[in-house]
C-alpha cells in the first residue's frame, strides 16, 4: 500500500501540528514511516514534542526553535493589519497580543483575528479579557484563599481552599493552565512571597506538564497545586514585601 502511495521519486511528507493527532493515528503513522521507501522523508511539525508518540520521536531528528521575540511578532501583526485594512489598530494592543502569544506567531494571528471580529477598536484590557489572562488581582485572591488555611491543613480545610481557588477560576474566567503561568510569573518576579520557591516552581512545572499532556483530571491537579500553595505561601511576607516596594517600612 505504501509503495503504491509513493513512487520512486523523492517525496517529502509534511504533517503540521502532529501533536494533536489521536493515538491510533500516530500508531498508524509509525507503521507508514517504517514501510515507506528510502525516497520518502517525513517532516513532523508540532508545538509540544512531549505529546508525540515516543516511538515516532525515536525515528526522527529533533530540531527545536526558540519562540519569536515580541518585536518580531508585533512587526508581523502590523503588516497583517495594513493588508487587511486595519492599520488603525493600536500599538499597545498589538503588544498585548504578542505578550499573550508567547512567541507563537500563529497564536498571535488567531488571537488578533478574534479580537478584530469582536471589537472594532480592541484595547490591551480587552485582549486580556478575551484570552483569559489572569490579572494580578486574580493571583492575589488565590493567595488570600490559601493563606487563610495555612500550612499542613486538615482534609476539610484543604477542601475548602480547593473550592475557593476553583471559585476564583470561575469568577475570573481563567483556565488552570493560565493560572499556573500567572502564579509562576508572580513567584519569579517576587510578587508572591513563598517559603520554598524551588518546591513551588517544581510543582507548577509538574502541573503544567500534566495539563499539556492531557488525559488528566484537572481536579487532581488543582488539589496538588492548592496543597503546595497552602504549605508555602507566606502571606505576612508578601505584605511586608509590598510595603517595601511602596517605600514604606513594614511594622
Amino acid at each position: 500500500t505504501c509503495r503504491r502511495m509513493f513512487d520512486d521519486k523523492a517525496r517529502m511528507v509534511v504533517l503540521d501540528e502532529c501533536d494533536s493527532m489521536p493515538m491510533p493515528s500516530m500508531m498508524a503513522l509509525r507503521r507508514l514511516m517504517d514501510s515507506a521507501g528510502d525516497n520518502v522523508r517525513f517532516l513532523l511539525v508540532c508545538n509540544n514534542a512531549g505529546r508525540v508518540l515516543r516511538s515516532l520521536r525515536s525515528r526522527c531528528v529533533s530540531l527545536r526553535f526558540q519562540p519569536l521575540s515580541s518585536d518580531v511578532v508585533v512587526e508581523r501583526l502590523h503588516v497583517l493589519c495594513q493588508a487587511e485594512g486595519r492599520a488603525g489598530t493600536r500599538d499597545d494592543t498589538l503588544a498585548a497580543v504578542a505578550a499573550v502569544s508567547r512567541g507563537d506567531l500563529r497564536r498571535a494571528v488567531n488571537t488578533l483575528q478574534i479580537l478584530l471580529t469582536m471589537h472594532a477598536h480592541p484595547t490591551p484590557q480587552i485582549v486580556n479579557a478575551v484570552v483569559g489572562v489572569p490579572l494580578s488581582a486574580t493571583v492575589a485572591r488565590v493567595v488570600r484563599a490559601v493563606g487563610e488555611v495555612g500550612s499542613a491543613p486538615s482534609a476539610e480545610a484543604l477542601l475548602t481552599a480547593v473550592q475557593a481557588v476553583a471559585r476564583v477560576q470561575t469568577e475570573c474566567g481563567v483556565t488552570l493552565a493560565a493560572l499556573v503561568t500567572a502564579l509562576f510569573e508572580a513567584v519569579v518576579a517576587g510578587d508572591m512571597a513563598v517559603r520554598d520557591a524551588g518546591e513551588v516552581v517544581c510543582t507548577l512545572a509538574r502541573v503544567e506538564e500534566t495539563l499539556v499532556m492531557g488525559e488528566c483530571d484537572e481536579r487532581v491537579q488543582l488539589l496538588l497545586l492548592t496543597t503546595c500553595l497552602c504549605d508555602n505561601v507566606d502571606v505576612q511576607g508578601g505584605r511586608a514585601a509590598a510595603k517595601q516596594r511602596a517605600g514604606q517600612t513594614p511594622s
